[in-house]
């Protein structure tokens, strides 16, 4: 048995027999306002910061960094499904120059792939710049440039045209 499995079937039989029902704030909602785990000395400077509603610029920084990241990842999976689109278009209509069809399709996709690589570089040094104002445990994994773009490649289905 796995032992998460077994702290679950302890808390599973407690909560049987009852022996939660008496706990200090029962059925009250928690009062979640406070982080238990930030420093003492700390709380006060961030409760002013709060009501002044001033944003650290790391936090503003790490915001910007979370919509850039799910901003490339929409468009890397929208690029995937226009690349098979046109894929099909280009294998169910086969009037007109072929390799000119190709070509051009690949040259859209070394384009995308360009502007993606540029994203991907801005987005890394914001990463960099955030590691270096925030605290040590809010640092971010920097962005693996090569294997995202590798994942952007694999789109291209055929080899490079040649002319």
């Amino acid at each position: 048995m796995k032992p998460g499995n077994e702290v679950e079937r302890h808390i599973k039989n407690a909560m049987e027999e009852g022996k939660f029902d008496n706990l200090p704030g029962n059925g009250k909602p928690q009062d979640l306002t406070e982080n238990p785990l930030e420093d003492p000395a700390q709380r006060m400077a961030f409760h002013v910061l709060k009501l002044g509603d001033v944003v650290p610029d790391w936090i503003q920084l790490g915001n910007e960094i979370e919509r850039a990241d799910d901003a490339i990842q929409n468009d890397i999976e929208g690029r995937h499904r226009q690349m098979q689109k046109s894929r099909e278009r280009l294998l169910d209509n086969s009037t007109g120059d072929l390799r000119r069809q190709m070509e051009e399709l690949f040259g859209r996709h070394c384009r995308a792939r360009a502007q993606f690589r540029r994203r991907l570089i801005e987005l890394r040094g914001k990463i960099e710049r955030f590691n270096h104002l925030a605290p040590d445990p809010a640092a971010k994994v920097a962005t693996q440039i090569e294997p995202t773009l590798t994942a952007i490649d694999r789109a291209w289905p055929w080899p490079e045209p040649r002319g």
